[in-house]
C-alpha cells in the first residue's frame, strides 16, 4: 500500500525482490505423482513453471501493491526425465510458511532502504504513516468486515473461513477497466490533504540506505521461540512450520538462510521422518 503512496520505487522493488524469494521457497515442495507398478505416492520435483504479474492497487483502486502468480500444471520429474501434471498439495501445507518468508524479507528490505518499522496486526507497517491515511486506503478491507459482521448477525454465529471467502468474493465490485495508471494515482493522491503528502515527501525523503547490523546469536533466540510455540501441542512438527514460527516471531531480524542452518545444529533437535521433534519430547513418550 505505501510503495505508490510514498512514490517510492524502492519499496515496489523490495516487493518484487520478497515475493520472488517466498515464491521459490513454495516451489521447493512441487511434487508429482508416482503410480507405476502399483505405486501409490508423491515425489518433490522441487520445480515449475509460473508467471508473475505485479499490480499496484485494489478494485477499489486504493494503492496496493501485490503480486499474483500463474501456475502451469506441470513439472519437470528427473527421475522418469518427463514433464508431468504438478502436485500441488505440499505448496499448500507450506502456504503459511511462504507468508513468513515474504512478511521476513520485505521487513528486511524496508529497513535496509532506510525506513523503520513496527509490528502490526498483520505483519509489520512503516513507522510515519498515520492511521488515518492507512484507513482511507483500506476501503475493501472496511467492506469485507461490514459483509462478514451483518452476515453474522443475521445467522447468529461466527462464520466459518469458507464462509466468509464465498462472501468476501460474492461481494467484491468488478474491476474498473479503462483506466489509465496516471488516472489512478491522481484520484489517490487527491484524496490526500497538502499536510498529509508533505508528510508523506518527507518521510520518504528521510529514508537513507542502510546495512542492519549483524545481531549475534538472534537465529537461536527465535528458534528458541519457536520450539517453545510449536510443541506446545504437537509431537512432530515439519520443517517449514518451524521455520514460520521463527521467522514470524521477529520481522526483519533473521536471515533465511542461516536460519535454516541453525535448525540443523539445535542440539536438542531430532530430526524423524516425518518431521522434527525434540529430545525431551521423545524421552516423555518412551517413558509414557
Amino acid at each position: 500500500v505505501l510503495a505508490v503512496t510514498l512514490d517510492d520505487q524502492r519499496l515496489v522493488e523490495a516487493h518484487e525482490e520478497s515475493a520472488r524469494v517466498a515464491f521459490r521457497e513454495l516451489e521447493t515442495f512441487a511434487a508429482t505423482r508416482v503410480r507405476k507398478q502399483g505405486s501409490q505416492r508423491d515425489r518433490t520435483t522441487g520445480n515449475l513453471v509460473a508467471a508473475a504479474f505485479v499490480h499496484d492497487s485494489s478494485r477499489e483502486l486504493d494503492p496496493q501493491l501485490h503480486t499474483h502468480f500463474t501456475v502451469f500444471n506441470a513439472t519437470f520429474d528427473k527421475e522418469e526425465r518427463c514433464w508431468k501434471a504438478l502436485q500441488a498439495g505440499g505448496m499448500y501445507d507450506a502456504i503459511r510458511y511462504g507468508t513468513a518468508v515474504y512478511r521476513n524479507e520485505l521487513a528486511k528490505r524496508v529497513q535496509q532502504i532506510g525506513y523503520r518499522i513496527q509490528p502490526a496486526k498483520h505483519g509489520f507497517e512503516i513507522e510515519g504513516v498515520t492511521p488515518e491515511i492507512l484507513n482511507r486506503f483500506s476501503k475493501r478491507a472496511q467492506q469485507r468486515d461490514q459483509v462478514v459482521q451483518e452476515m453474522e448477525q443475521k445467522l447468529g454465529r461466527k462464520l466459518t473461513n469458507d464462509e466468509i471467502s464465498h462472501a468476501v468474493h460474492q461481494s467484491r465490485a468488478k474491476k474498473l477497466k479503462g483506466i489509465s495508471s496516471a488516472e489512478v494515482r491522481e484520484r489517490q493522491l487527491s484524496q490526500l490533504s497538502a499536510n498529509e503528502r508533505q508528510s508523506l515527501q518527507t518521510l520518504r525523503a528521510s529514508a537513507r540506505p542502510s546495512r542492519l547490523p549483524r545481531i549475534a546469536l538472534v537465529e537461536n533466540q527465535v528458534l528458541n521461540h519457536a520450539v517453545a510455540h510449536v510443541f506446545e501441542r504437537k509431537s512432530v512438527v515439519p520443517e517449514y512450520e518451524l521455520l514460520s514460527a521463527a521467522l514470524s516471531h521477529r520481522l526483519g531480524a533473521v536471515d533465511l538462510n542461516h536460519l535454516k542452518a541453525a535448525v540443523k545444529h539445535m542440539p536438542d533437535m531430532v530430526k524423524t521422518e516425518r518431521g522434527f521433534s525434540t529430545q525431551k519430547i521423545l524421552a516423555t513418550e518412551l517413558a509414557l
